[in-house]
């Protein structure tokens, strides 16, 4: 039985590339005690789609949510609190075997601190350590349902990825809508910000990036299925520049500070399936690149990438 697991359920504010994230962190606080840590994706609906080896047993309404402390308890906080949460309940796992297994839910990272340099720079840089990336890729297995449809692509192994986080609020359906009736520390909160994009000079980027990168084949992934299928129409005389679905989603139903309000979102079995079916494709890629809206990158291919070792190449859109 493991000692600490962190728990992907649909409580979860973040995303799949948080919570690999926040399951690193955990790993690289707790290894010097000893004790180790599992990762369990079987309370969410992509458990369908994506397993680790996590055998234990237990209620999600158990499962201590990090951020959730944060807001709860200590209203004035920072983020280095949640480091102090982590730290405590490591310490009393530790000190007192009753306490074990703990169940978490994280996607806190030191990567997430600003250190008095740029957010990418920092990410750029951040190390993750060569037992710590074995143990996390052993908690990353996909089900045959994704390792059929990514065979069916027959993709070689010099394909890259583009990607393109272009916003929560470009990105969740009826946003737009609900958004006036939420509480300004939310509504104003730089995830809901929104953001003047340009899908020609995107287009272009994807272009200039093929050739510089000399990929044969490039496939374009973003958080917006709206811009996909905009390049799918611009690109379908061009057999190098690939979209392989337009099925994308967020993967929490209410992501970011979304958690505490009423808003929520649909997600379809098949969204959480080709976007399970993507971090496979982000994973045996010969080169990632992401291109974002938010001065912290994308974590979908951040994470992935630098957990797998993958050539990856993090840029800012001009917004």
């Amino acid at each position: 039985m493991s000692d600490i697991i962190n728990c992907y359920h649909d409580r979860f504010s973040g995303g799949i590339g948080d919570f690999i994230k926040g399951s690193i962190y955990l790993y690289s606080r707790s290894v010097r005690y000893g004790i180790e840590v599992d990762m369990d994706w079987s309370k969410h609906p992509i458990g369908e789609f994506i397993y680790s080896d996590c055998s234990s047993n237990y209620d999600t309404k158990y499962v201590i949510d990090i951020e959730d402390l944060r807001g709860k308890f200590l209203p004035n906080s920072t983020k280095n609190n949640m480091s102090s949460w982590i730290d405590y309940i490591i310490e009393s796992v530790v000190t007192d075997k009753k306490y074990r297994p703990a169940t978490l839910s994280s996607w806190y990272s030191n990567a997430d601190e600003n250190q008095g340099v740029d957010k990418i720079e920092q990410i750029k840089t951040f190390n993750i350590g060569k037992k710590c990336k074995e143990h996390i890729r052993k908690k990353i297995n996909f089900s045959p349902k994704i390792d059929q449809i990514f065979n069916k692509q027959k993709l070689t192994s010099s394909y890259g990825i583009i990607h393109f986080r272009l916003g929560d609020r470009h990105t969740l359906p009826n946003i737009e809508q609900e958004i006036g009736k939420f509480q300004k520390p939310i509504s104003e909160n730089y995830n809901l910000k929104k953001f003047d994009h340009d899908y020609d000079y995107y287009y272009y980027l994807i272009k200039k990036e093929k050739k510089k990168n000399n990929l044969k084949k490039i496939i374009v992934m973003s958080d917006s299925n709206d811009f996909k299928k905009f390049i799918e129409e611009e690109s379908q005389h061009n057999k190098d520049i690939l979209v392989l679905h337009q099925n994308s989603a967020h993967t929490s139903n209410q992501p970011g500070l979304l958690k505490y309000t009423d808003f929520k979102k649909t997600v379809s079995k098949d969204q959480y399936k080709y976007t399970i079916f993507d971090l496979k494709c982000i994973i045996n890629s010969t080169k990632n690149i992401t291109y974002s809206c938010y001065n912290w990158g994308s974590g979908f291919i951040i994470w992935p990438s630098k957990l797998y070792d993958i050539p990856l190449e993090i840029k800012l859109l001009d917004q």
